[in-house]
């Protein structure tokens, strides 16, 4: 899912309604927790929570007079507060009666006067959301009107002495202005930079505010705002940070609501980035105070979480035993129905239980023109393309990209729907021009400005990272591209694809193609996967473009990319026994083009020191973790990482943004190992694979040790010269929620993911020969998102990685055979190819030498 997606299903379906959020505000200054239900009174003496309840109501009578100028009240208000603060832990109690002892009488009673005026203003802001559908038409006059006397009160609060009303107000403004712009996700607006800047600035005007009032439950909705601006920016990161604020707030003023409106924020930002680890982690925190059986929303992002694993059996469980009940009071019971009935026909039909899916489909009664009520038709119209009935599928979409009661989001997946149905009935010239429409729209919304991918770009490429339903994102590129190669455009449908998977346009990534072809020797080929199928397009050395159709989703590929995975990375135990050459020959049959596997099979063995073909791959999604390298080809079962320098690129680059190709004869090193950290595996194998390159290089610089500083090392990231790294790669929680791996250095220290993208280390070459180096969340848009990833998004030309952990002796044996290769004016790609030869040579298992890789251009 991509950001700008997330920010569109987040506000639809992200914990709570805006006139729920609106109501769960406070309607007086906040100085203490909201009293909760209790257990009532015992004979003898009160409970501990009666006499926190009891402290809480004195506070707030006590406050409320002396805010309506009883300055009586005073002596009552303080020592509630300061039992408040001393029993309960609640110091911003004292922190909000001294602030209005700074205000005289009349001043206090001017901001309750504000108050009442600001409450019926907030109360209109309720009214125009809950009755959406019946105002109509009037409703957006009517919501410009109210954004017009809010102005004009803030511009009379800001005047007045107690700052508390003016905080409120633009605390409102912040979210009626985020609000507009969440209603229109999905139309262009010249002027939505400009809103959300002032969004950002009203939500940061009412925190600074309430800040210097002392109230802290108040600046839950501003930094929810906050979270929604950074969330619409494309700002993934920020919009992490926020929701974890608000979580910590809300647990801090005890408000259970919102810590469960900060995790299911977490939970969309997460999924929306790959993060799954964060996505697992914050429905944890969520259920620790939630249980699944009454609360849908946890139920629903655990189901979702499972179907984005492709797990929908498991999916399925949690449906049947957690469906929406009217124990939660969070919900529109009818409404969250109709989103169970959708998250259980999208289940059924990735489980492929079509008939369970049709009869799930016949049980669902959501009114038209809802948000639920789409879901479930639009899930109508996928169940008919699933069951054989493009005709069918094509009649229940008539109109619907033109109804006026269609969503953004609605209309777009209405358009895939559409140009799905039109293939299937083998019109693809037709099928185009939705799947165009739909196709630039998603790019027009993405704005993942942040994201390193897209450093120092505006252009925003569609980026989807599996999300439920598939309609949007990576099924728009996958059916659009395969129309294009029915159509015989094989080039279009390459560059859709690669287009799709960086900033540029479908006609510079055509150019980019042709040309990383035109610099190999057996071309370059670039995939996508969907959830149905998959397309591949070559493209040779010459130009000319070749596309295929291949009929296995997602789940089919990536299974059997586990499966190999786990036949090689099994040769370690097995004392070498390979057992995964037909699963190696089985995958190269479907996935590699008729003509990579002709040359491999024809090609004549290298001769020792002879450079060998080159070959280019662009996977994207589960592909990006198959060991292409080690996929055989023909009787002689001439293997690819062997026979053909392989160069394994997630995006296409332009040349001019990357660092210049190595020297190897004439490059100064710089290598870093074996960091001294206590409490961590000592890595004794890189200590002497250092010592061994600093034998063999007369221009290498090594640190090992106490001496593999992480600012040593970051001050070589800064420069230009090539880097060589030995250390473990390790999982940071707080990391980003993009990339949370890292580098260990010496004392414990560590090297993020982000800390190398800021860096922006542009290296002609990075090998970083860690446990897995080549890991990471993987986001079938963004790819693989690491440590290695960082350094290439940010302009560094290639890395040598490591698909999984490999041994202390056979990484230092390739290491050696690498430098001697590169040492000799050797390729990187084809310093690799005879690393892995080596590694084959003296007897190494494929757990050893299949896990090599390099990553970027060759």
């Amino acid at each position: 899912m991509n950001l700008r997606r997330a920010a569109f299903v987040l506000a639809l379906l992200g914990s709570a309604s805006f006139a729920a959020v609106l109501a769960s505000s406070s309607r007086v200054p906040d100085g203490g927790p909201r009293v909760r239900s209790a257990p009532g009174p015992t004979a003898s003496a009160p409970s501990a929570r009666d006499d926190r309840a009891e402290t809480v109501e004195r506070y707030l009578r006590a406050l409320a007079a002396f805010r309506a100028g009883d300055d009586s009240a005073e002596t009552l208000l303080i020592a509630s507060a300061k039992r408040l603060a001393g029993r309960y832990g609640r110091r911003d109690a004292l922190d909000v009666a001294r602030y209005y002892r700074t205000l005289g009488p009349e001043e206090r009673v001017a901001g309750v006067a504000l108050e009442r005026r600001f409450d019926a203003l907030r109360d209109e802001a309720v009214r125009l959301d809950e009755n959406e559908r019946a105002i109509g038409a009037d409703r957006e006059a009517l919501l410009a009107q109210l954004e017009a006397d809010l102005a004009a009160f803030l511009a009379e609060a800001f005047r007045a002495a107690d700052i508390t009303p003016a905080a409120r107000c633009s605390s409102l403004l912040a979210r009626l202005t985020v609000r507009r712009v969440e209603r229109f996700a999905w139309t262009a607006r010249e002027d939505e930079d400009d809103l959300l800047e002032r969004a950002h600035v009203l939500a940061t005007d009412a925190c600074d505010r309430f800040e210097r009032a002392g109230q802290r439950t108040p600046r839950l909705e501003p930094i929810w705002v906050l979270a929604r601006v950074a969330l619409l920016r494309g700002d993934g990161a920020e919009a992490g940070h926020r929701f974890e604020d608000l979580a910590d707030l809300a647990v801090e003023v005890e408000r259970p609501a919102w810590r469960e409106r900060a995790l299911l924020g977490s939970i969309g930002v997460a999924r929306a980035r790959g993060a799954d680890f964060v996505v697992d982690e914050a429905l944890r925190s969520l259920a620790a105070f939630r249980d699944p059986a009454t609360c849908w929303a946890l139920a629903r992002e655990a189901a979702v979480q499972r179907l984005s694993h492709d797990e929908p059996e498991r999916a399925l469980e949690i449906l049947d035993a957690c469906p929406p009940s009217d124990e939660d009071a969070e919900i529109d019971l009818a409404v969250a129905t109709e989103e169970w009935r959708a998250l259980v026909i999208a289940s059924e039909l990735r489980a492929g239980h079509v008939e369970a899916a049709g009869a799930a489909l016949v049980e669902t009664s959501a009114p038209p023109g809802t948000t639920a009520g789409e879901v479930t038709e639009l899930a109508e119209v996928a169940l008919l393309l699933d069951l054989g009935e493009p005709r069918r599928a094509l009649e229940r979409l008539d109109g619907r990209d033109r109804d006026p009661r269609t969503s953004e989001l609605g209309r777009v997946e209405a358009l895939v729907l559409r140009g799905r149905a039109l293939i299937e009935l083998g019109r693809a010239d037709a099928a185009i021009t939705p799947l165009e429409r739909a196709f630039a729209e998603g790019r027009r919304r993405d704005r993942e400005r942040n994201l390193a991918t897209a450093r120092g770009s505006d252009d925003g490429a569609l980026r989807d990272a599996s999300a439920v339903g598939e309609w949007l994102g990576l099924s728009t590129v996958e059916a659009l591209a395969r129309a294009h190669v029915l159509r015989g455009d094989a080039l279009r449908a390459g560059a859709v694809i690669e287009a799709a998977h960086a900033a540029c346009s479908i006609e510079i990534a055509a150019g980019r193609l042709v040309a990383l072809a035109e610099r190999t020797t057996l071309g370059a080929t670039t995939w996508i996967v969907g959830a149905d199928g998959t397309t591949a397009v070559h493209v040779a050395p010459d130009g000319r473009a070749i596309g295929t159709s291949i009929p296995l989703g997602r789940r089919e590929i990536g299974r059997a990319v586990g499966r190999l995975r786990d036949a090689l990375t099994e040769t370690r135990a097995t004392g070498g026994a390979d057992r995964s050459l037909g699963l190696r020959r089985e995958i190269a049959e479907a996935l590699l083009p008729e003509a990579v596997r002709r040359e491999l099979e024809h090609a004549q063995v290298t001769p020792e020191g002879g450079p060998a073909p080159t070959y280019a791959i662009l996977p994207h999604g589960v592909l990006e973790r198959l060991p292409f390298e080690s996929l055989v080809a023909g009787e002689r079962e001439r293997a690819l990482g062997f026979d053909v320098a392989v160069a394994v690129a997630r995006s296409l680059r332009d040349p001019d943004d990357v660092a210049e190709p190595l020297d190897g004869r004439s490059a100064r090193w710089t290598a870093f190992g074996a960091p001294h950290a206590a409490g961590s595996v000592a890595l004794e194998g890189a200590r002497r694979e250092l010592d061994s390159l600093d034998a063999l290089h007369p221009r290498l610089t090594a640190h090992v040790g106490r001496a593999f500083e992480r600012d040593r090392l970051a001050r070589a990231l800064e420069g230009t010269d090539p880097v060589h790294v030995a250390t473990h790669v390790v999982r940071t929680p707080g990391g980003s929620l993009a990339a949370p791996l890292a580098l260990l250095t010496g004392g414990g220290r560590l090297l993020t993911a982000d800390d190398v993208a800021g860096l922006a280390p542009r290296l002609p070459l990075l090998v970083l020969v860690a446990c897995g180096s080549a890991d990471g969340p993987v986001l079938d848009g963004l790819g693989a998102r690491g440590v290695a990833q960082a350094a290439l998004d940010a302009g560094t030309r290639a890395a040598v990685v490591t698909l999984w952990p490999i041994t202390d002796e056979h990484g230092r044996t390739a290491s050696v055979a690498l430098h001697a290769a590169l040492l000799t004016g050797a390729s990187p790609a084809e310093a690799v190819r005879r690393a892995r030869a080596t590694l084959k040579r003296t007897g190494a298992p494929p757990s050893e030498w299949a896990s090599y890789r390099l990553l970027g251009l060759p």
